[in-house]
């Protein structure tokens, strides 16, 4: 295990974080048959794939162009998105943060600074903690982020998590989501403004079934909820009965969900079920879930996973 990777251990579940981008490399079970991974995971900085385990602040989700207008002035992101001139995912996947830990917990910082950040479209300064945690309730991530400048910030975050269901490929696997709205995207992934009911389509996983070749890179909105505010997806492997369970906390309130066609050889080995505050492209559309903090106000939210056989 690399110098950046901290293991985390309770009972029967491991997990592996790391201080390059605070990420999530692995969570994983023993069991009797041996290990079952809960979540992808991967070795190296250089074998990560599609995102897997990225925290992504200050903004989840594409930018289109780069482009946004915040109280009046016209900035331009850093435009690091594959599929075209956008800016995607934020800019604290590829820092190194500072880190603690402790046994079966783990927690991150990261200080982005308005004087280092504004040649990169973003001039405002957060201070961010991550942590992860591992507990007889399974895995728990936890995220603040603080304004810690002299003006207003936009501020928003996700997580990129892919979940290991039946073997190959996701297909086999009994899916459910919360969500019961879609916004829709035109070509590239861009949104075209439209938020549509996902009931009748081909997308709708409010009652669990098998995935088959459904195909996913959407954002989902309108979370169902319990009465403590958590939202709940969960993903069953129907050949052993190996069952992962994602909730999300008040603040989440969009999922992306995607199969990883773009990945290859490894497309559809799992599906990323994505937490996040706001839906794509909220920096331009606000009413999308998009933060703004004053000066020393606080974005802060959970999600958490567990898995066993049912």
């Amino acid at each position: 295990m690399s110098s950046d990777q901290i293991l985390l251990s309770f009972g029967d579940d491991r997990a592996v974080v790391s201080s390059y981008g605070a990420s999530l490399r692995r969570y994983w079970k023993i069991t009797p048959g041996g290990e079952r991974d809960i979540a992808w995971g991967y070795e190296s900085r250089e074998s990560k794939k599609g995102g897997q385990g990225d925290v992504l602040i200050p903004f989840p989700g594409r930018i289109p162009g780069g482009h946004y207008r915040f109280q009046g002035h016209e900035h331009t992101l850093e435009r690091n998105d594959k599929e075209g001139p956008n800016a995607i995912h934020g800019f604290v996947r590829t820092r190194e943060w500072s880190a603690r830990s402790s046994g079966s917990a783990a927690g991150f910082r990261l200080k982005l600074l308005a004087s280092e950040m504004a040649a990169r479209g973003y001039p405002f300064s957060l201070d961010i903690g991550v942590s992860y945690e591992l507990s007889a309730q399974g895995l728990r991530c936890e995220f603040s982020i603080q304004n810690i400048g002299d003006t207003d910030a936009p501020v928003a975050a996700g997580f990129h998590p892919y979940f290991v269901g039946s073997a190959p490929r996701v297909d086999g696997s009994i899916l459910r989501l919360p969500a019961r709205k879609l916004i829709e995207f035109a070509p590239g992934f861009i949104p075209t403004g439209k938020v549509l009911p996902l009931e009748g389509t081909g997308l709708d996983f409010t009652t669990a079934r098998t995935i088959g070749p459904t195909a996913f890179n959407h954002c989902l909105a309108d979370l169902e909820r319990d009465a403590s505010g958590l939202a709940h997806a969960s993903l069953l492997d129907p050949a052993t009965g190996f069952q992962t369970k994602i909730w999300m906390s008040s603040r989440l309130e969009y999922l992306v969900v995607y199969t990883g066609e773009a990945l290859g050889p490894d497309a559809r080995k799992a599906i990323a079920i994505e937490p996040m505050t706001c839906g794509t492209d909220a920096f331009n559309r606000p009413e999308w879930g998009l933060e703004v903090l004053k000066p020393w106000q606080f974005l802060t939210g959970s999600w958490g996973a567990s898995a066993d056989f049912i």
